[in-house]
């Protein structure tokens, strides 16, 4: 996997949670994470910017991200990359999830 950076995302409690940032054509190990998919641009003099379109989590990256449910529109978003906070426990999973979704609008959740 050739991580492109880190980010740091805030959820609605305040709490700023780690992701690695990814190409979004990545091959998966089977590892638990919580996931954003984004829009990555690149300024030529400067780090790149994220347009956030769609969180979720899974005990399983690779099985998730083979036919996601969302792939029409990850891609009518022109989606570039996956941000990955791995995770093994569930219930924290579920926790960060809730908390990143209630942090703002996700274009791809809940269409």
């Amino acid at each position: 996997m050739a991580k492109l950076s880190d980010i740091e995302i805030a959820g609605k409690s305040g709490t700023k949670y780690s992701f690695g940032v990814y190409p979004y054509a990545t091959d998966w190990k089977e590892i638990g994470a919580v996931y954003v998919v984004t829009k990555r641009t690149v300024k030529p003099n400067g780090p790149g910017t994220h347009t956030f379109i769609y969180v979720g989590q899974t005990d399983n990256l690779k099985e998730r991200h083979a036919s996601h449910h969302k792939a029409d529109c990850f891609k009518n978003m022109e989606a570039n990359c996956l941000c990955v906070c791995v995770e093994g426990s569930e219930k924290m999973r579920l926790s960060i999830e809730s908390d990143l979704l209630a942090s703002r609008s996700w274009p791809c959740n809940g269409r």
